[in-house]
């Protein structure tokens, strides 16, 4: 059913020979903002197919919120529309219920539109699971962060070419991912990767993905990133040889981690690196297995939002399910 009187009018009138409507697609125009005050949730709006949970979190967390698409995934001709403010002294983690599902498309993109904004002293953790596109998916995504210079910021984008479990490959696909990042006002870092049926197969050119089916990056904002940069790296190492140490809830019981891995061949299947641009620490991932990636994803976000805040080493249990 329209939702309003615009929608009635955009109606195709019927043809007088056949007396019928011709089809029209279904669209998704969702959107959610969340704003997080010093004492908690301040704001909040949510326009369907996106809604916005809250789940408790031990004591001591930031406020987290839950981003939740209802309608299962994005196809061509979606958009979304993603905005979260954390105001000066407020802390939040921010993240999804699961990944996002980008649909084959019949030649429309899927957009997606983030937009972070953290004030001083503020914190703040974007930590979306990964996005899995489909063959043939078409999707835009823009992510503008704007940084208070006294603001902190671990920020995380995943993605993966296909349902490698299910037997899928990725042969045909369009994707554009966009970082920009604002710091004081001043553009710090400004980011692209584009895909199209030309260039998909750089996938497989060993001077580009090396035959990679999941990427990632970790950008990590705060006023002393450069001094934190060989820790980083430290930490890097550790994760990619499967040397972090598990972390304990708040009654002292192991917290639920990823799943072994054997990283033996880890230099083959998973390649990962980190460098300062700008005075931001940016972190890629490239990996032949996604769940080793991944895996591998979650152990440094964890030692690295310890080392950053002194905060446990965990992630938002959804991560885990």
């Amino acid at each position: 059913m329209p939702d309003s009187a615009r929608d009635l009018t955009d109606l195709p009138s019927a043809p007088a020979e056949s007396g019928r409507m011709p089809p029209r697609m279904q669209r998704n125009r969702g959107a959610a903002r969340v704003v997080i005050g010093p004492a908690g949730l301040a704001d909040l709006y949510q326009k369907p197919p996106c809604r916005v949970l809250f789940p408790r979190v031990e004591k001591g967390e930031p406020p987290a919120a839950v981003m939740v698409t209802t309608s299962g995934g994005m196809t061509g001709g979606d958009r979304i529309d993603y905005e979260v403010s954390v105001a000066p002294g407020a802390r939040a983690t921010l993240t999804t219920q699961a990944a996002e599902k980008i649909y084959r498309s019949l030649g429309d993109e899927a957009e997606m539109e983030v937009r972070l904004e953290v004030g001083a002293g503020g914190y703040l953790e974007w930590l979306p699971q990964e996005c899995i596109l489909f063959n043939r998916s078409n999707f835009v995504r823009h992510t503008h962060v704007t940084l208070d210079p006294t603001a902190t910021l671990l920020a995380v984008e995943a993605v993966v070419f296909g349902r490698t479990a299910h037997g899928e490959s990725v042969t045909e696909c369009a994707l554009h991912d966009a970082w920009r990042i604002r710091v004081g006002g001043r553009l710090r870092w400004a980011d692209g990767l584009s895909l199209d049926a030309e260039t998909i197969g750089r996938l497989h050119d060993p001077y580009a993905f090396g035959g990679a089916l999941a990427v990632a990056t970790v950008v990590v904002y705060t006023p002393d990133c450069a001094a934190r940069l060989e820790t980083a790296r430290a930490l890097l190492e550790k994760a990619l040889k499967k040397e972090t140490k598990p972390a304990f809830d708040a009654d002292g019981e192991l917290e639920p981690q990823p799943s072994p891995r054997d990283t033996s061949a880890a230099p083959e299947r998973l390649k990962a690196g980190v460098t300062l641009v700008s005075g931001l620490m940016v972190t890629r991932f490239v990996g032949r297995d996604t769940a080793e990636l991944r895996g591998c994803l979650m152990d440094y976000l964890m030692a690295l939002r310890a080392e950053l805040t002194g905060l446990p080493a965990r992630l938002p249990r959804v991560w885990r399910i």
